[in-house]
């Protein structure tokens, strides 16, 4: 069958480009200084004024540049700015921006050995009209030096002289180098440019376009001679055609569909989703419902086709209100020292005494503290052997010689949403940072569970987390790499299970985790030290039969990230970060699960040192809206550099959470969540969750007065906990989280 085409075509022009140079060769040439970009307060750039004299177009710029191996391997970057009208450089306005590769530079470790290095802008330099070639590096330990002169001017160059300034950051300055005399050595080129690529629709207003070459790649425009004699060897008019197809309208298209549909029945994928209704496809007009899919909490929806809606606990955050509705913080007249517990009631935005006062060792260090059970009752350590449901005002002594374990780097005490609280518990016959797990069942009754080891009581990469009725831990006393178990307390009589990770390297480690709902986690993975930027991220899945008595991994997805604060979002992707925006990467990182592609969300100009919020691993979601705290080290308030915003995870989009400016002189208390560092601390350094539909918050003043801020998804509200009935301060590790 003959076919009809209809071509799109893209044009390319040809233009004749002056191809004149203006270039500067000093008599007497010496070393110049370093630019360099060791982090955003100590960097050097240098800028060279220059005005020529004619148009020059496509510039092309050659330096003599040289770098020094021994300061590192750095990236030297060209760009054209504008001057000011005193003839200083404007770095606010910059024209045009080259970055070439360091391999391209001499290295010498003696600052010698130059060599010219090209950079072609696709930009027009202005006859009579002064710019700044401003020479910079990109970030690292090393710098780039430039070739000098201090020839005077030379009036017969074909530009008007400008000074050659010096821009330190770290003094602070922007002042002419040396004298006036001292000045770049570079060349200035007009190139030609044989294409003119232009984007979009062209339209040639009804004329010909003629001498059209025969296309050679596949984007090319044809010919109408072109296409009669070669698209299947079809030559003659296009009325000459006999077999001319068949057209049919939408009517008729839709009405032989609906008859296949009708004779293959439920054998038909309707969504292209791979799955059929007689493959367990529960919606099949529908592609992000699947069998064994990804469950999404809220949206009413079966998305895994098992039967079951919306199973995926609500991403609320990791802590729990009492049975009275409110949420408990420990607080003081500083923020190391408790004074005492106090209970915030989110209705009436007031706090009041929650007449605790567990069992602590020693006045800043070693801590016990309250844990709210799934009941909504707050138990609390109130000596080292006795444990008292506050809520009920029943005391239990532990059995067996056993007592709270207190560690200076631990606060003792896990919030559950299956059981009645966690504690860790040892005897003095254990090593003195082995422990057991203490917890309450229905009757109040303590039990311990003790696999026939120690578990270690001290905080590690995935260890002493408890998230969703799973607790990980990791055994005592075995290291390079450590052991990890995981005790499901959504079981009748949970046993600790032997996690297998993919990789025996003594440098091996797991990092930070998120629950995927139906017993499923995702965690980060390093399998040995040359992967700290290429972490794998694994699949646990809790409800898989055992392999000689353990809990497999599988292997998603490997990341150039170093994945800090790895979040499950509700749409059923995963985000995460790199610690502290290092590896010079503040990039939010996105893997969708489904589709096996990875995206990234750039910073904001000025911002650095992503971290995603959350406690626990749990993710804090409001209204489809993630949180990630940012780092601004130019802020015009130095105590609120913290600044809080917000991901929309339906078309990642960023926003700051500030409306109305309201938060210009707070910031969010510095959140170091219990998965994010070297050591973690089973408690976030800022309560963080979602209640009623709201994100509450602990946020600073100027000051650093400590406020409860309230979002709604609108509008901001701070509550003074002194003028709420409160203490001033809300005391670190002291949450009930």
């Amino acid at each position: 069958m003959k076919k009809f085409f209809t071509l799109l075509t893209v044009f390319s022009f040809t233009t004749s480009i002056n191809a004149q140079c203006l270039e500067f060769t000093p008599i007497h040439n010496s070393s110049g200084m370093i630019a360099s970009n060791y982090d955003v307060n100590d960097k050097n750039e240098i800028v060279q004024v220059i005005t020529p004299l004619e148009d020059i177009n496509y510039v092309s710029v050659t330096l003599q540049l040289a770098t020094n191996r021994n300061n590192g391997i750095v990236d030297p970057i060209l760009d054209i700015i504008g001057v000011n009208s005193d003839g200083t450089p404007d770095t606010s306005m910059v024209h045009s921006t080259v970055s070439v590769d360091n391999s391209v530079v001499n290295h010498s470790d003696t600052g010698g050995g130059y060599g010219d290095v090209t950079f072609n802008f696709n930009f027009n330099l202005q006859a009579n009209v002064s710019y700044g070639l401003r020479l910079r590096t990109s970030q690292g330990s090393g710098g780039i030096y430039w070739r000098r002169s201090s020839t005077p001017d030379d009036p017969s160059n074909p530009y008007s002289g400008g000074d050659l300034f010096e821009i330190n950051y770290m003094m602070g300055s922007q002042e002419v180098m040396g004298n006036s005399n001292l000045d770049l050595q570079f060349k200035v080129c007009g190139t030609e440019n044989p294409d003119i690529l232009l984007n979009g629709t062209i339209s040639a207003e009804s004329n010909q376009i003629k001498n059209v070459a025969d296309p050679t790649d596949a984007q090319d425009a044809a010919t109408k001679s072109y296409v009669d004699d070669n698209v299947n060897s079809f030559s003659g008019s296009y009325n000459d055609l006999t077999d001319i197809p068949v057209l049919y309208n939408q009517g008729e298209v839709d009405a032989l569909i609906d008859a296949l549909r009708s004779e293959l029945g439920n054998q038909i994928d309707n969504d292209g989703d791979g799955y059929t209704e007689d493959g367990g496809d529960c919606n099949d007009n529908d592609a992000t419902i699947v069998p064994n899919g990804f469950e999404i909490a809220g949206d009413g929806v079966d998305n895994d086709c098992d039967g079951e809606i919306d199973e995926l606990p609500d991403n609320s955050g990791s802590s729990f209100s009492t049975s009275n509705g409110k949420f408990i913080f420990g607080m003081g007249s500083n923020s190391s020292q408790i004074t005492g517990y106090y209970a915030f009631d989110p209705n009436t935005k007031t706090f009041s005494s929650a007449g605790l006062s567990p069992y602590q060792k020693y006045t800043y260090e070693r801590w016990t503290k309250p844990a709210v059970g799934s009941n909504g009752k707050v138990y609390e350590f109130t000596s080292e052997t006795v444990i008292r449901n506050a809520t009920d005002d029943v005391s239990v002594t532990l059995p067996n010689g056993y007592k709270a374990y207190t560690h200076y780097e631990y606060v003792n005490g896990f919030d559950s949403n299956v059981s009645y609280a966690i504690f860790l518990v040892r005897t003095d016959s254990m090593s003195e940072h082995g422990v057991h797990l203490a917890y309450f069942d229905n009757q109040d009754n303590i039990q311990i569970i003790d696999p026939g080891f120690e578990f270690l009581g001290y905080p590690r990469e995935l260890s002493l987390q408890y998230e969703n009725g799973y607790f990980f831990v990791a055994r005592y006393g075995i290291s390079n790499p450590e052991e990890y178990y995981i005790i499901n307390f959504n079981e009748q009589n949970p046993q600790a299970v032997k996690i297998n990770f993919p990789s025996a390297d003594s440098n091996a480690s797991p990092g930070s985790k998120t629950y995927a709902g139906d017993g499923k986690f995702y965690i980060s993975y390093q399998k040995n030290n040359g992967d700290y930027y290429g972490k794998t991220i694994l699949l646990l899945d809790t409800t898989a039969d055992l392999v000689n008595g353990e809990l497999n991994t599988s292997e998603v997805f490997t990341t150039s990230s170093a994945v800090d604060n790895l979040t499950y979002a509700s749409n059923g992707k995963l985000f995460y970060n790199n610690q502290y925006g290092n590896n010079n990467d503040d990039n939010i990182y996105i893997y969708d699960p489904l589709s096996g592609l990875e995206s990234t969300i750039a910073a904001p100009s000025g911002a650095s040192d992503p971290r995603l919020l959350g406690t626990f691993g749990n993710t804090v979601e409001l209204n489809g809206n993630l949180f990630i705290g940012y780092w601004y080290s130019s802020y015009p308030n130095n105590n609120a550099r913290r600044r809080l915003f917000k991901i929309n995870i339906s078309d990642n989009s960023l926003s700051e959470v500030n409306p109305n400016g309201v938060l210009d002189n707070y910031s969010f208390w510095s959140m170091d969540g219990p998965y994010q560092g070297s050591y973690i601390k089973n408690q976030p350094l800022n309560p963080m969750f979602v209640y009623d539909n709201k994100l509450y918050m602990v946020f600073k003043s100027s000051n650093g007065k400590h406020y409860i801020m309230i979002y709604d998804g609108s509008s901001v509200e701070l509550i003074d906990p002194e003028q709420s009935g409160g203490l001033k301060y809300f005391v670190e590790q002291m949450f009930m989280f």
